[in-house]
């Protein structure tokens, strides 16, 4: 009776209430023109991948007369995310001056002082982004250049989780309507073929965040193997392209790494 009564005293006619509501997002729809498609890169390409980087970084470094080293971070998530963004950009052609936007989610319990204990199950994660010219993917070695600067970004991360994050979301807040994002969702390092709610692990998952494209998705293999599935859409002839940038790359590098 109380709730009734309290209920009963907030709808009354003579109380303004508030009718404003939260403006939906627009432009939903996915166009027809859209097609998906999930590639894998198995260990062994992964290793290809991390051999090719190193010999080109040592090959930028010399031209430029700085000083050769590798990564700091030369992870799966790395490595699948340089290549995937080559090949995505290369696929698309068009202005080599414009810009290209690379956001990744980064996890920021075990970075803030005091850390967040990991069996935190909430939602604790800062947005990361890098900006480059589409260009630096067209060069000869332009993976090992957006690996860099990737991996530079996470390094960062240890002088503190929110140095420079003023800026970085003020980066953000300025990108011009139409400007080319590519985001990230899911982890190489999520096991998302484990869940098994009680008929049996997955055959096949697919993310629909990325429908609408620009958003690459990641899944550690089914297989566990060590490889990871990397989710896209694109539109057609944009997705026939990457196809053969993908494939045809991976197998130069396969070469030139024998």
């Amino acid at each position: 009776m109380i709730f009734l009564n309290q209920w009963l005293a907030l709808t009354r006619s003579d109380i303004k209430s508030d009718s404003r509501s939260l403006k939906l997002v627009s432009n939903m729809a996915v166009s027809p023109d859209v097609v998906r498609a999930t590639f894998q890169l198995t260990r062994e390409d992964i290793e290809i991948l991390r051999e090719t980087i190193s010999s080109q970084l040592e090959k930028v470094h010399k031209e430029e007369l700085k000083p050769t080293k590798q990564l700091d971070y030369m992870s799966t998530f790395v490595l699948t995310c340089a290549y995937t963004v080559v090949c995505m950009v290369k696929a698309r052609g068009g202005d080599s001056n414009r810009k290209i936007y690379f956001i990744f989610s980064a996890d920021c319990r075990g970075r803030l002082d005091p850390p967040i204990p990991q069996n935190y199950i909430g939602n604790c994660i800062s947005s990361q982004h890098i900006v480059i010219k589409a260009g630096v993917s067209m060069e000869e070695c332009g993976v090992a250049m957006i690996a860099e600067r990737i991996s530079g970004m996470i390094k960062g991360l240890e002088k503190g989780l929110f140095e420079g994050a003023k800026e970085r979301l003020l980066e953000l807040a300025s990108i011009e309507p139409g400007a080319e994002i590519i985001g990230v969702t899911g982890s190489s390092r999520f096991e998302d073929y484990s869940w098994d709610f009680g008929w049996g692990r997955p055959n096949k998952v697919e993310f629909t965040g990325n429908a609408r494209g620009g958003v690459i998705s990641l899944a550690r293999s089914r297989e566990g193997n060590g490889g990871v599935e990397i989710g896209l859409a694109l539109k057609r002839h944009e997705m026939e392209n990457l196809v053969s940038f993908f494939v045809n790359d991976l197998k130069n590098f396969a070469q030139i790494s024998k």
